[in-house]
């Protein structure tokens, strides 16, 4: 697999490319800050998404 990089300035960010809406991310985050987004464009309707 190959390495992201996060963006300059940004401590906490979600590939939304590569973000498949199963919630897995959002229930063991130890700080909280990710929750799920509704997207009517993708498949499963729903993406990753900081929420802090």
């Amino acid at each position: 697999m190959a390495k992201m990089n996060a963006p300059d300035g940004v401590a906490v960010w979600v590939n939304e490319d590569r973000c498949k809406g199963c919630d897995i991310c959002v229930s063991v985050c130890p700080a909280g800050v990710l929750g799920m987004g509704i997207e009517k464009e993708r498949v499963l309707g729903k993406v990753a998404k900081v929420a802090y």
